[in-house]
């Protein structure tokens, strides 16, 4: 059983800090840094509340709320336009991977939505499997961190107007062999 030491707050943060961890359900569009938020907006035109990190950063982070959509809809409003193509979901997949190095995560699952990635900008499916898969490749030459895929399907993709669940299976098993 470990054993907690009697300390500060600041203390017991830097040791849990240090211990090596296992993330088993990060969630990609949940991991991207305010500054590449910010970067992408900037670079594709897309209108951000402000642009600067603090700021951004108490507009979406997590506060109470009664239901699940009031929870994420802070989320939804500026995450679903920072894909705008293969090239940057590669590089928030590789920024996630790095972070959960710096966060000592040794073995990673990290989860994503293709179908959601993929709607704002039209993108196909295996654009977005793709960008997760090469940035995944790209920070696994830098960091040791192990990391394997889940693809999400979404209850309501169809209802959304989002690809239909059959086509994600069907592009999702493409890359079965991608992690």
């Amino acid at each position: 059983m470990l054993q907690v030491p009697n300390t500060s707050q600041p203390e017991l943060q830097a040791q849990i800090h240090e211990l090596p961890k296992v993330d088993l359900h990060r969630h990609l569009d949940g991991s991207i840094r305010l500054e590449t938020i910010i970067d992408i907006a900037r670079e594709y035109d897309i209108a951000l509340p402000v642009y600067d990190v603090e700021t951004l950063g108490s507009f979406v982070k997590a506060k109470p709320a009664s239901t699940l959509v009031e929870f994420l809809s802070p989320w939804g409003s500026i995450f679903k336009y920072c894909f705008p193509n293969r090239a940057v979901i590669s590089r928030l997949a590789r920024e996630a991977v790095e972070d959960a190095w710096k966060d000592n995560v040794y073995c990673l699952e990290l989860r994503f939505s293709p179908e959601y990635m993929a709607a704002v900008r039209n993108l196909r499916l295996q654009d977005v499997i793709e960008g997760v898969v090469d940035g995944v490749e790209i920070a696994g030459k830098q960091y040791p961190t192990i990391v394997k895929l889940i693809v999400s399907i979404s209850r309501q993709c169809e209802a959304r107007g989002w690809a239909l669940p059959q086509d994600i299976l069907r592009a999702a098993l493409e890359y079965s062999d991608c992690g």
